[in-house]
């Protein structure tokens, strides 16, 4: 990944279970970058409008697969740049907790959404703090919506509001073998961009998806509907 900022999708209790089994995103970082490992001792339980960023880790294995797969194949030459002022590598993990969307509709409501506008923006907002750049590139992907029930749209309009108004940052948005999503998601940004749609419309717009909820929408369709609905876009 060519960034310097990469998403973490953390367990509240960091590092999840990656000293007793677990194998998904958090864990196979925590075993490539080992240092991570530390934060574990230092770090108490994320709070609502928390994040944790560690700076400055190195990767040392080279891997392939994924949860039963996944296996190390060999020492890794980590090439990444060096932040001067810390002498460390110009690597930042930000480790954000979604919302366990337990049952599946409560991801919708204006609370939970903002819990995690809040919790993303706690992690990306100092960014500049990291980074001798005057601009820098967040990877990320479809954050809690593995095991924890996001909804992957749902996820991807909330990253993308985040960032737009830290500023500064563009999104390397990794789709893990879904090119129909990533096609939609350009298409997407790209009609925000042409409808020159603010981050308050875009927000706002999301925070009443929920009394719509039983239309039978997309997050993406809702947005599309209710954009071309206020600019009188045929």
């Amino acid at each position: 990944m060519n960034a310097e900022f990469h998403a973490a999708f953390v367990n509240k209790y960091i590092g999840g279970g990656v000293l007793f089994g677990g194998c998904a995103q958090e864990e196979m970082l925590f075993a490539f970058r080992t240092e991570c490992l530390v934060s574990m001792l230092l770090c108490p339980i994320i709070e609502q409008a928390e994040a944790i960023i560690i700076s400055g880790v190195e990767r040392f294995s080279a891997h392939r697969g994924y949860a039963q797969t996944f296996e190390y194949v060999g020492p890794y030459a980590d090439d990444t740049s060096i932040f001067q002022p810390t002498m460390s590598k110009a690597i930042n993990i930000v480790a954000v907790d979604a919302l366990v969307a337990s049952v599946n509709h409560i991801q919708y409501s204006k609370e939970n959404i903002q819990r995690e506008l809040n919790k993303l923006y706690c992690g990306l907002y100092n960014w500049r703090k990291f980074s001798n750049a005057q601009r820098q590139t967040y990877a990320t992907g479809h954050w809690g919506c593995g095991i924890f029930g996001g909804n992957k749209q749902l996820k991807a309009i909330e990253q993308i509001i985040v960032v737009s108004q830290v500023g500064g940052l563009d999104i390397n948005y990794y789709t893990w073998g879904r090119p129909n999503f990533a096609s939609a998601l350009v298409s997407l940004v790209q009609f925000l961009h042409k409808t020159n749609t603010t981050v308050g419309e875009v927000t706002k717009i999301l925070f009443s998806y929920m009394d719509k909820l039983d239309e039978g929408r997309t997050p993406f369709e809702f947005l599309y509907e209710q954009i071309r609905k206020k600019k009188g876009i045929h």
